[in-house]
């Protein structure tokens, strides 16, 4: 998407979408360059079908993805696990 498609969307967009009465398809990627971007071609195709996106991503991609029209949700995940109970199994 190019700047202008960008500023041409933002200006045609309405509320959020947890207040629009279509429906709603939310990405929480793993947190990786390549996870995202992959999530954001997909989600502008939804989006030009008339779904409404967001992200739930983490406190570093906060701002990053709304510059594309979509919602950003900042969630925390949990840390990972000192001892490895994974290896216990």
């Amino acid at each position: 998407m190019v700047p202008s498609e960008v500023d041409d969307y933002q200006s045609k967009k309405s509320s959020n979408c947890i207040n629009k009465s279509i429906s709603a398809i939310i990405f929480v990627p793993e947190v990786a360059y390549g996870s995202i971007n992959q999530c954001i071609g997909l989600g502008a195709i939804l989006r030009n079908l008339d779904y409404c996106v967001a992200f739930a991503t983490e406190s570093t991609w906060k701002d990053k993805l709304s510059v594309y029209g979509f919602e950003e949700y900042v969630v925390g995940y949990a840390e990972q696990s000192t001892t490895n109970e994974v290896d216990q199994f």
